[in-house]
């Protein structure tokens, strides 16, 4: 992850079904819209976290274009990360 800058980030939860999902989306941000959505599932007495982003960036379809790829892999890197840690705090539990 780059890590020479930071960027302000506000999320506001916007839904929320007990022990089933949650939604933010930003308020503030990098992004011209974002919305993350936070779902659980219970299959074989483990819980199966997915998270579905909807975003799109500020600029024109030349930025969109140009940059989609970007953004896709360094979410897949963050996402992929945050997974593994979550994994290993609840086996700790």
């Amino acid at each position: 992850m780059d890590r020479f800058y930071s960027v302000r980030w506000v999320a506001r939860h916007t839904e929320c079904i007990a022990y089933q999902l949650f939604v933010d989306q930003q308020i503030e941000g990098p992004m011209q819209s974002w919305t993350h959505r936070h779902q659980f599932q219970t299959e074989n007495g483990q819980t199966r976290l997915t998270d579905i982003i909807e975003y799109e960036l500020i600029g024109s379809e030349i930025t969109e274009s140009l940059l989609h790829w970007w953004v896709n892999s360094r979410l897949e890197d963050m996402f992929r990360y945050r997974h593994q840690v979550t994994q290993q705090e609840c086996e700790q539990k």
